[in-house]
């Protein structure tokens, strides 16, 4: 049997302007750890995942490998990508140094599948039940992510901010990360990409650049994005239990 190869490109780009603060959110601390360990952790200790793009400021570079990789035996992150101005080109940044290191080839190790997962940094809650599920839903389906279904009714508005449509509740999902696909795949649709298509996340830009149909598998109610300060306090209450 051919061997899979199975990596996470894992975005701390952002410098969170909704926390109130100084210091990027992905380095503030939760429980007494820096946001960022949690997912870096993940991945560490995961059987599924074997390696990862980190993609964070070209300007954190060397605090990230001294305060962060090296101060924790990361040594999973095989190379670190700069960020863009969007999470978009964030992540085809990661893509590039992705190809790079496979020097272009579109197969994993001995030949094998090679599966991206893309991580929000923000969703400190990524753990091996989630990651595990993506796996077999991405060797079924090709493209997927983690996602719940929306216990609350969803209203559309139209330009008046009038409602004018209501979805049935059994039909709505939230998005979460991590998004997987098979790397040809996302690596073909993230180079058609560009900032005259609003792209928010990597289902929206395969659905947008190709026919392929994305699927969702069961993420965890607890995998919240961290956006705000209200939200590290819910990620401690969290960890506390």
């Amino acid at each position: 049997m051919l061997k899979e190869r199975c990596t996470m490109i894992l975005l701390a780009g952002g410098r969170g302007s909704r926390m109130g603060s100084d210091i990027p959110k992905q380095y503030m601390e939760v429980a007494g750890k820096p946001l960022l360990w949690y997912c870096l952790n993940a991945v560490q200790d995961s059987a599924v995942i074997d390696d990862c793009i980190l993609v964070c400021p070209a300007s954190d570079n060397s605090f990230i490998r001294e305060k962060i990789l090296d101060k924790y035996g990361f040594d999973k992150v095989i190379s670190v990508a700069p960020a863009g101005s969007e999470r978009w080109e964030s992540v085809r940044n990661g893509l590039k140094v992705l190809d790079e290191i496979c020097c272009g080839c579109e197969s994993g190790s001995s030949g094998g599948k090679h599966y991206v997962f893309i991580q929000d940094s923000a969703r400190i809650f990524l753990n091996e039940d989630i990651i595990t599920r993506c796996l077999d839903g991405v060797r079924k389906y090709g493209a997927v992510l983690a996602a719940v279904p929306c216990k609350d009714t969803i209203k559309i508005v139209d330009e008046e901010s009038a409602i004018c449509d209501t979805p049935p509740r059994s039909r709505v999902w939230l998005a979460q990360t991590p998004q997987v696909f098979e790397r040809k795949l996302i690596t073909e649709c993230y180079d058609k990409a560009d900032s005259a298509f609003e792209i928010t996340d990597d289902a929206g830009v395969v659905e947008l650049f190709s026919d392929h149909k994305v699927y969702p598998v069961m993420g965890d109610y607890q995998n919240i994005k961290v956006t705000t300060p209200e939200d590290i306090a819910v990620c401690e209450r969290f960890l506390d239990r």
